[in-house]
């Protein structure tokens, strides 16, 4: 079912499809962070997320022109939806350059668009001595266990860590939306109850929470449920004070959901800030190699590959454009 491909074919292929419809650079900017996506381990956000959510807006041509606005030390951006690539990465870039003269920066964004996984952006801020916090919201397809309807998003949560390539990546959900589709793809379950179906029962098969009723749990089950749940209405709430809905006001909970009306928010904290920076880098590498002796992989540390392994349909529907 799967398929290895080598990085710059994959890469070429995308940005080659891109320019049909869009310029160079957002061409560019779309392979090279699908790309990242898939190296960095996350398939969710790699070619399938092309071909299900990316692809379509580039075929419109519904590119993410933001107005921006900076006051202090907080950047402004109103969206517009679309594919949201090329303004997330200049919005953060404008606040890592404000957190380095003033400590701080700020992000809020209001209708991001597709941005695909948040981790793509974190290394290069993290390398700066910069601590970086990104959310986001999302149409609603997550429930709390008893709810006969999602009421919140996967709402991911990611932390980098400055002068490290440890990055937590997280949805409040058990898996993220996509990962669904690439597991109904490819006729698998999952091992344990990550949903409910439409007659609310725990499942482990996508299928299930992909029809219409069913739907997702948050990331913590049972009797603690109510953890993963709550961190998601945080997010959603945070991301209304960026301009986004909330619940299903965000927009449409099932298919390709290209339209939303989202908030997204980012804080990224410079080295400076901290009065014993000297004592986390000295730290740091202590509780890593604890984690290590325990047989713990840190996210985000894989080795540098040559190839990206992708589904085979996925690839085939790419190269016979």
């Amino acid at each position: 079912m799967n398929i290895r491909i080598d990085v710059d074919r994959f890469r070429q292929a995308i940005e080659k499809e891109c320019q049909c419809y869009v310029n160079k650079l957002d061409s560019r900017i779309i392979a090279d962070r699908i790309t990242q996506s898939e190296l960095m381990g996350v398939s969710s956000h790699g070619l399938h997320y092309f071909l299900h959510s990316i692809r379509p807006l580039v075929q419109s041509k519904k590119i993410n022109f933001a107005k921006l606005s900076v006051s202090g030390n907080v950047v402004n951006s109103i969206g517009n939806g679309g594919v949201g690539f090329r303004n997330a990465e200049r919005c953060l870039k404008r606040a890592s350059a404000i957190a380095t003269r003033k400590g701080s920066g700020l992000v809020v964004f209001k209708n991001p668009g597709k941005v695909g996984a948040l981790r793509i952006y974190c290394q290069e801020i993290m390398d700066q001595g910069q601590l970086i916090i990104l959310m986001k919201n999302t149409a609603a397809t997550v429930g709390f266990p008893g709810s006969k309807n999602p009421i919140i998003g996967t709402n991911p949560l990611c932390i980098g860590l400055p002068n490290s390539s440890f990055i937590y990546d997280s949805s409040v959900s058990t898996v993220a939306t996509n990962k669904l589709r690439i597991y109904d793809k490819s006729k698998k379950k999952f091992e344990s109850n990550i949903g409910l179906d439409a007659q609310g029962e725990l499942t482990k098969d996508p299928s299930d929470i992909l029809q219409e009723d069913g739907f997702l749990l948050p990331f913590s089950l049972e009797d603690y449920s109510f953890k993963g749940f709550f961190l998601g209405v945080v997010i959603e709430c945070i991301a209304a004070m960026a301009g986004g809905k909330t619940s299903i006001r965000v927009g449409k909970n099932k298919g390709s959901r290209l339209h939303s009306d989202e908030g997204m928010f980012g804080l990224i904290i410079d080295k400076k800030i901290f009065p014993d920076y000297s004592n986390y880098l000295e730290e740091m590498p202590l509780l890593f190699n604890d984690l290590k002796a325990a047989k713990i992989r840190l996210p985000n540390t894989r080795r540098a590959r040559k190839t990206v392994t992708v589904l085979r349909q996925d690839w085939k529907e790419l190269s016979t454009i």
